[in-house]
């Protein structure tokens, strides 16, 4: 059984995007204390996780369903700029990583953005 390789796509598809994005959060939840890493790590892994599924829903997906996934995606991405908010207020992670975090999430952001209107066109 073959798995999913996105990578065939170039570096620049959402799809590998939102997974570059996965894998460096896990690295980064991997790092919080305990105090946070059960409750705030998982739901922002959650959030992520979702993310790169949404985007994988939409890929296969009729325009219909892809337009719902995307509108949806747009939901997460927002959800997870609220937890890196947090956790830079918390002190969970420097603002060096929280911008660099932050800035994939607006690039995925508008990566939506132009797949949304590629749809509608």
């Amino acid at each position: 059984m073959s798995s999913l390789n996105f990578s065939r796509l170039g570096d620049e598809h959402i799809i590998n995007r939102a997974y570059i994005f996965l894998k460096e959060n896990a690295i980064m939840i991997s790092k919080i204390p305990r105090t946070h890493k059960f409750v705030f790590g998982d739901r922002l892994y959650q959030a992520c996780l979702d993310l790169v599924d949404l985007y994988i829903h939409a890929y296969y997906s009729s325009k219909e369903t892809k337009l719902q996934a995307l509108y949806q995606s747009n939901i997460v991405l927002e959800r997870i700029r609220i937890y890196l908010r947090l956790a830079y207020d918390l002190g969970i992670i420097s603002s060096h990583k929280r911008n660099e975090l932050i800035e994939q999430t607006m690039h995925l952001g508008r990566m939506t953005g132009g797949w949304i209107n590629s749809i509608k066109k």
